[in-house]
């Protein structure tokens, strides 16, 4: 890819912002949220049924406003992208495990009551 600034050219190097790191924590809300990196594919996102999965398997989300098969390998997003993408599987992982903790605390109150 070539950028074009002010009638020169140049071409777009790969980002190494988080080239080596397995995990990194991201502030959501005031807390800090842990994030692992697939070397691959990016970000990876806890699923309700408590896998996880890559953030570009999630659809519509590393696409942007074009549909998911648009989807930009990690490997070629600008450290601004992958610094975004990073953000939206924190804030995902957040919401899903604070789901997962009310659904099971509502299982163990559901579990007590009956006796």
């Amino acid at each position: 890819m070539t950028a074009i600034t002010d009638g020169s050219s140049r071409e777009f190097s790969k980002s190494t912002l988080y080239e080596g790191l397995p995990s990194v924590l991201v502030k959501v809300g005031g807390e800090e949220e842990g994030v692992t990196i697939d070397t691959e594919r990016g970000p990876m996102v806890l699923q309700l049924d408590g896998t996880v999965t890559s953030l570009q398997t999630v659809k519509g989300i590393s696409a942007g406003f074009q549909s998911a098969t648009a989807e930009k390998p990690w490997s070629q997003m600008s450290s601004t992208e992958q610094t975004v993408a990073l953000h939206i599987a924190a804030k995902k992982n957040r919401y899903i495990r604070q789901r997962l903790q009310e659904e099971a605390e509502q299982a163990n109150a559901k579990g007590k009551s009956k006796y």
